[in-house]
């Protein structure tokens, strides 16, 4: 079964969590920890590309 796309992205956000830099999709379905922060970033960046309808959020910097 092909799982419906959002009607609207799903945004993905990098968070600091106990000590670690993650991402998270709202949905719960999407996530990583790193020690970096660019890492989590480009991490994010890589999952959303990978998966339609997920947009990372809160990042202002490459």
């Amino acid at each position: 079964m092909i799982a419906a796309l959002p009607a609207e992205p799903v945004p993905i956000a990098i968070t600091i969590d106990h000590g670690l830099w993650c991402f998270r999709s709202l949905d719960g379905r999407l996530s990583g920890a790193f020690i970096d922060r660019r890492a989590a970033v480009r991490a994010a960046r890589d999952e959303a590309k990978g998966h339609e309808g997920y947009v990372v959020v809160g990042v202002d910097q490459p």
